[in-house]
């Protein structure tokens, strides 16, 4: 066997496998691969079979053939396939945090009472992803055609066929061990997840960034080879379509605006470093996205009968860790598992191609991986500061959006300088390097989706619960003699929101029958808040933080009953 075969083997397969094997709980990224720690060792004579047959493919192939697959028409069977996989891997497992994958059960309950009450569930930073998902969930219901779990299955199902038809966009004309490594680095990951019917409020945002990377990524590729062959009103009008993707996705979803840094990169390489010509495109990317956020913010904060509030967003006041959790050893290693998750085939692929080439240079040798490098390490500096508000790893999805930007450099990186050359259609080295990628991405991938598309005991009491709440909850408000008292919006989604907090605890309690004393503590500080809701200003702040206090004492002994619960004690 090769040499090169053996270091290989070695670090796709034998060392991801015994880490898989032999991972301690604190590695969570790999505690769900632990049931197929056995596959690494199957995929090997996999590795050697996918080696031979693809070096006859590989050889043959000139970058100019083209066939059905680089056909528009490609895209029909492309996205119904696509649709077709992730509604097989849709998410089916419903669990609190940290078992649960963010806030997903929690939004079973909160998106269809607000929903209800208001017209939407608000938020500053999730925008339009949740007023879609609010909207969608009431005219299924009105219809009798979904659930709330509908309504997110089906717009991030929808986000995942667009994605596919966007790689596909990207990858057409590129050769075709170029393609597979697109696909294992840009879609094939864990963060596939999002798109497999994913209850949360990033899959529309994710589609959004990536296409505003592969659109930059794609015009820098077109500048690199003849620089001064695009005239500058094509800079500047692809600068501006630009801007506007990129915000709509900080309208979808906030995390969009650490795309900033990379976009002021992108205008500085188009620009050549000339003043004026900055200026020019810079206001041309400005202009339009800033008039965007404006028009939709406006509306939004001021006008609609539902406003939403600024001053709740995480981008007034950013949940940063302090430099004691910062710089501490298990925060590390939270973003260690962080990447495990991310893009564990594209790394480990990196870093078997950097050790061979050796040069640092390469990192930032062309315009496409600059730019890319920037933004990855702008979501990754996002990841590290932020602080997950559930813990790890139920902040996977919030938390990794740093793989995309990262899986277009790995991308970039990988297929080389002269993608569409002699050089990258040779079987050579590069060819066992795409088909260990491949069999990595797929052993990474596959078992995080199995995980979250099987269903449990478990998770059937808590999708039927959470639809108990909210009927037993929306029942209640027809009847309620409070809330329609309240005068101010704030006051009456306060209400909302603890009485909603109130009913699901009951309910959690309700299986915990010596813990009476436990519930007479809530049914006092639901009578106490409603005393306090119709209170004037000054003795509602005098008097509520008190109760806050109090009743996060009680969610926090609830959870620790839901856990037992789950544990079975």
């Amino acid at each position: 066997m090769p040499f090169r075969y053996a270091v290989l083997i070695f670090s796709f397969f034998l060392l991801p496998g015994a880490a898989v094997f032999l991972a301690p709980n604190d590695l969570w990224a790999l505690r769900h691969m632990k049931p197929f720690a056995w596959t690494f060792l199957g995929a090997i004579p996999l590795f050697f079979l996918l080696n031979s047959f693809g070096r006859k493919i590989t050889g043959t192939e000139h970058p100019d053939s083209r066939r059905f697959s680089d056909s528009i028409f490609f895209l029909i069977p492309l996205c119904s396939s696509a649709a077709l996989a992730f509604f097989f891997f849709r998410q089916q497992l419903f669990l609190p945090p940290p078992d649960g994958l963010g806030d997903s059960l929690l939004l079973l309950e909160t998106v269809p009472v607000f929903s209800h009450q208001f017209g939407y569930l608000d938020s500053f930073d999730e925008l339009l992803e949740l007023y879609l998902h609010s909207k969608l969930f009431l005219f299924l219901e009105t219809n009798g055609w979904g659930t709330i779990h509908s309504s997110y299955m089906l717009l991030s199902i929808a986000s995942g066929a667009a994605a596919a038809a966007a790689l596909w966009i990207f990858l057409r004309k590129r050769i075709l061990r170029d393609k597979i490594i697109g696909l294992c680095v840009l879609f094939l990951t864990p963060g596939l997840q999002l798109y497999a019917g994913y209850v949360e409020n990033y899959s529309i945002a994710s589609l959004f960034i990536f296409c505003v990377m592969a659109a930059s990524c794609i015009l820098l590729e077109k500048f690199a080879q003849n620089p001064e062959a695009m005239i500058e009103a094509q800079k500047i009008k692809f600068i501006a379509a630009v801007a506007v993707l990129a915000a709509a996705a900080a309208l979808l979803h906030m995390i969009a605006g650490l795309l900033l840094p990379a976009l002021v990169c992108l205008i500085v390489i188009l620009s050549q470093r000339k003043i004026r010509v900055f200026i020019k495109m810079a206001a041309a990317g400005a202009v339009p996205s800033v008039i965007i956020l404006a028009a939709v913010w406006s509306y939004f904060l001021f006008f609609s009968p539902n406003r939403i509030e600024f001053s709740g967003s995480h981008v007034s006041r950013p949940p940063v860790y302090g430099p004691r959790i910062l710089f501490s050893s298990r925060h590390f290693l939270d973003f260690i598992n962080l990447f495990l998750l991310a893009c564990p085939a594209g790394m480990t692929a990196f870093i078997y191609s950097f050790a061979q080439k050796k040069e640092f240079s390469l990192l930032v040798s062309t315009p496409q991986k600059l730019f890319s490098l920037t933004a990855a390490l702008t979501f990754a500096a996002g990841a590290f500061l932020i602080h997950p508000l559930l813990g790890y790893p139920a902040d996977w999805d919030l938390q990794t959006f740093f793989r995309i930007p990262a899986g277009f450099f790995f991308f970039y990186f990988l297929t080389g300088e002269q993608s569409n050359k002699e050089e990258a259609v040779s079987a050579g080295k590069t060819l066992s390097v795409v088909s260990a990628l491949f069999l990595a991405s797929c052993l990474f991938t596959l078992p995080w989706l199995l995980r979250n598309s099987e269903s449990s005991p478990a998770s059937d009491t808590n999708i039927r619960m959470a639809a108990e709440n909210v009927e037993a909850f929306l029942q209640r408000m027809k009847n309620d003699s409070i809330y329609p008292r309240i005068v101010l919006m704030e006051g009456k989604k306060l209400y909302v929101k603890v009485h909603l907090f109130t009913g699901r605890t009951r309910s959690v309690l309700a299986a915990r029958p010596q813990k009476k004393e436990l519930m007479m503590d809530l049914n006092r500080a639901e009578k106490k808040f409603d005393e306090i809701i119709m209170m004037d200003t000054g003795n509602y702040d005098r008097e509520f933080p008190f109760l806050w206090n109090e009743m996060s004492r009680i969610n926090q002994e609830t959870a620790a009953e839901r856990e037992k619960i789950r544990i079975g004690q």
